[in-house]
């Protein structure tokens, strides 16, 4: 019995690595993948950054989308890997041989006026016209496609540390909440 629960745990350990390995798609403003903070003050550049992908990575499929309060407008793409559509829309990126590490997929250009308001986001979500559009897609080295939840997204006014936004809170008292409803 203790041996076929060393296997299983074995196993499952075994699969969840090769399912970490490919890496995740982020939304940043550095090409290195550190600031995820943007300001949409003027022209802007946004960067698809593959991160951690160190068991290797042939491309991805994925669509860019900004969240309902976005106000900036998306003007230009650029990759150097080969291209087939939009971010906007649906992209899929083939890279150009097994990439490892951390390294840029997508170079976007923005413009904005400063009027996006705090905590609003541009989030990697699955690409509408993958076969499986309920995904990210992220094909391995051996050109397997592995599908992941979703990319890390990039904030406007955010926490640049842990590329998250808080939403601030009014502290009350129990008394004064239980006041609004007398």
């Amino acid at each position: 019995m203790r041996r076929i629960l060393l296997l299983a745990v074995t196993l499952i350990g075994v699969s969840s690595m090769a399912t970490a390995q490919q890496g995740n798609l982020g939304i940043f403003v550095d090409p290195s993948g550190s600031s995820c903070r943007m300001t949409d003050s003027g022209e802007f550049n946004v960067y698809v950054v593959h991160v951690g992908a160190e068991g290797g990575a042939m491309g991805s499929s994925f669509r860019v989308a900004p969240s309902p309060g976005v106000t900036a407008v998306w003007i230009f793409e650029s990759s150097a890997y080969a291209k087939t559509g939009v971010s906007q829309t649906g992209v899929i990126l083939s890279y150009n041989a097994c990439e490892t590490g951390t390294f840029v997929v997508l170079h976007m250009i923005y413009t904005g006026d400063g009027s996006t308001p705090a905590c609003e986001q541009l989030q990697i979500v699955p690409n509408p016209l993958d076969a499986e559009p309920t995904m990210v897609r992220v094909d391995d080295c051996a050109a397997q496609p592995q599908l992941i939840e979703s990319g890390y997204s990039g904030y406007f006014g955010g926490d640049d540390q842990a590329c998250s936004c808080a939403v601030p809170v009014v502290q009350r008292s129990w008394g004064a909440i239980k006041a609004l409803y007398l």
